[in-house]
């Protein structure tokens, strides 16, 4: 009483049969217990079996209708499961920010260089004229006749024609370097017109995009609902599929463990 213990006894005359009639009524009675977790098993995949194969059917049926209801609302998948036209309007966001960018940059240096030529001051503070190899070039040869001129102005009068000669030269290096910057300018300024082209050919996507976003959202609502009730549906399947593969494993083995010893 109150344990889990089962007694059984028998007596006989005979020593082998009382052992062997106790242990053939514990044989039966774990058999027993097998059998009707056999029948479990077989219970179970019997009544898995209709209800997966109308599980699948729903899954496919709602994986369907989120297909067709992308292609009617004309939806597509970028990455990490967002709307294409929101993974294109923020590509195009950032693309728009460098452009603007490059633009003002291209305009800045254009309106230095545009200021310096102006002024007739030294263009020398401009990086992208010094990296210039024909300035660098020039700059030397213009360095190399300062240097002439002046030892040449020791001994010699301003008038001279040999110091004529060397600052006519001079001013010729000048023009040219003014040459070379001015046509420096006009590259920073095509720059900038580029840029400025594609900064508003860019605004005019986005505008387009935006729309075609917000639309896509407003879609989204009804997408995300057939998708949960689709995902909900192949969950369901799936556990259920589960279930069947282990009853079926557990029936095909015909091992099954007795709740006793």
């Amino acid at each position: 009483e109150n344990s889990r213990v089962i007694v059984v006894e028998f007596s006989s005359k005979d020593p082998n049969l009382a052992a062997q009639v106790p242990e053939a009524i514990a044989a039966a009675y774990l058999a027993t217990q097998q059998a009707a977790k056999l029948q479990t098993d077989t219970s179970a995949t019997d009544w898995l079996e209709p209800v997966i194969k109308d599980l699948s059917d729903k899954v496919k049926q709602a994986e369907s209708e989120v297909a067709s209801y992308r292609a009617e609302n004309d939806i597509l998948d970028g990455q990490n499961n967002s709307a294409l036209a929101t993974q294109q309007l923020s590509e195009l966001s950032t693309e728009l920010t460098r452009v603007k960018a490059v633009k003002a940059q291209s305009e800045a240096r254009a309106q230095s260089v545009r200021a310096l030529l102006d002024s007739g001051a030294s263009i020398d503070s401009v990086p992208e004229i010094l990296a210039s190899g024909l300035m660098q070039r020039l700059r030397e040869q213009q360095v190399t006749l300062k240097s002439e001129i002046a030892d040449l102005s020791i001994t010699l009068l301003d008038n001279h024609p040999r110091i004529k000669g060397l600052r006519s030269q001079l001013a010729d290096l000048d023009g040219q370097l003014r040459s070379e910057a001015a046509k420096i300018l006009k590259s920073f300024e095509t720059e900038a017109g580029t840029a400025s082209l594609r900064e508003q050919e860019l605004i005019a996507n986005l505008n387009g995009l935006k729309a075609e976003s917000s639309r896509v959202g407003d879609e989204e609502v009804g997408l995300r609902a057939l998708e949960r009730e689709a995902t909900a549906q192949r969950d369901l399947l799936e556990s259920y599929l589960t279930r069947y593969r282990e009853a079926a494993s557990r029936k095909e083995r015909n091992y099954q463990v007795p709740d006793a010893r």
